[in-house]
């Protein structure tokens, strides 16, 4: 049994296989919950990963004018949000990529900025590490063969 995880290969390709596990089970978490994980970086701006109904949305939004008091955020938040309905939506939609602009009046702070956002489904991320996983873990190596010096 020890023998089977000598070299890097099996090692990566179970830790690959971990990885499309866990991605699949958050997919379908998210048709019932969307799930947000904020990390709020002043100087390089706010980044956030979402994941909902089949779709992953990795986000960022930079500040490019504030006035005001800013209010105290925390560096990390997460939230989970259940949807009203118990019947699934499996979503299979097409990788996109988006510019925008947005902006935020509260009562004693005013900000406008810029962001990118990238969806990207889940399976787009699970099909290949598990295709890859398989590869790492049940591909034989081959043996090196030296050049016979004459």
């Amino acid at each position: 049994m020890w023998t089977f995880f000598h070299g890097w290969r099996r090692k990566a390709g179970c830790v690959a296989l971990v990885l499309a596990c866990a991605l699949m089970g958050e997919y379908a978490r998210s048709q019932f919950y969307s799930d947000r994980l904020w990390l709020n970086l002043t100087s390089q701006g706010a980044f956030s990963l979402t994941s909902q109904r089949g779709i992953v949305v990795f986000e960022h939004r930079r500040e490019t004018e504030s006035h005001g008091v800013r209010p105290k955020i925390s560096l990390i938040r997460w939230s989970a949000v259940g949807f009203d309905t118990t019947e699934p939506r499996w979503v299979f939609g097409k990788p996109s990529f988006q510019k925008f602009t947005w902006s935020n009046n509260d009562d004693n702070f005013a900000s406008k900025g810029q962001g990118q956002t990238v969806r990207v489904p889940h399976l787009l991320l699970v099909l290949p590490l598990a295709l890859l996983s398989a590869y790492l873990i049940f591909w034989k190596q081959r043996r090196r063969t030296r050049p016979q010096t004459v």
